[in-house]
């Protein structure tokens, strides 16, 4: 999958429709092996609901601790009397 993420990342230097061919063949190849990779992911986490899968859980918690800086604050409202 990283292999996927860096050749998506090199079609910002393609110049040329040769360039573009070449690149399209690579991101293909590259292309073939993440089906596979999520469906793998997918299988790795437990069915049991009750036992989250360690990688969503520790994701979770992470997210959650950040959203707070990330998500603009809503903007003052005075109130009117």
């Amino acid at each position: 999958m990283f292999l996927w993420g860096g050749v998506t990342v090199c079609t910002a230097a393609v110049n040329s429709y040769e360039g573009l061919y070449a690149q399209r063949f690579f991101l293909g190849f590259a292309e073939a092996s993440v089906s596979p990779a999520f469906s793998l992911i997918t299988v790795m986490c437990p069915s049991n609901p009750s036992s989250l899968c360690p990688l969503s859980a520790i994701s979770g918690a992470i997210g959650s601790s950040f959203a707070p800086e990330l998500l603009p604050s809503p903007p003052k409202q005075e109130i009117i009397r």
